[in-house]
């Protein structure tokens, strides 16, 4: 059966969604403080009436604010905000020298980082210095070939 949608590609797409669904499920779990969601929803009486509020869950909705202040948003809108707190690659002028550099977070993105048990300090790029230490080597055994050789 010649198809794209064969039991074999299938199978490993839905582990994929599955596992996205359970990261996404914990996280929004994680950051219930910053979002519009009731983190202690009441348990009604009767199961079939429609559910109500909490009152920490109304103060949010009123007032658009958590309860540390920041802004309550969606998930893709705090997503969105934690998007920007990226890493650059300094490199100086007239230098080989460079070095990753963090931007500094606002206090929203301490504090969802902290919800999530996260440090996005910077992290050292194993790949790139294993690389450059092999082609400082080969440089410098090219060096030492051409010295040895007049």
């Amino acid at each position: 059966m010649a198809g794209h949608k064969t039991r074999t590609s299938v199978r490993p797409i839905r582990c994929f969604w599955v596992v996205a669904r359970a990261v996404r499920f914990e996280m929004e779990k994680r950051l219930a403080p910053l979002l519009f969601k009731d983190e202690s929803p009441l348990a009604p009486a009767d199961p079939v009436s429609p559910a109500q509020r909490s009152p920490a869950a109304r103060r949010k909705a009123a007032t658009k604010r958590t309860e540390h202040a920041f802004p309550a948003s969606s998930f893709r809108d705090l997503l969105d905000a934690l998007g920007n707190l990226c890493r650059n690659r300094v490199r100086l002028r007239g230098a080989e020298a460079s070095f990753h550099q963090l931007a500094n977070a606002n206090e929203l993105q301490k504090h969802a980082f902290e919800l999530l048990e996260i440090n996005p300090g910077p992290r050292v790029d194993r790949t790139r210095r294993a690389w450059q230490r092999t082609s400082r080597s080969a440089s410098g055994i090219a060096r030492l070939r051409a010295k040895t050789s007049v």
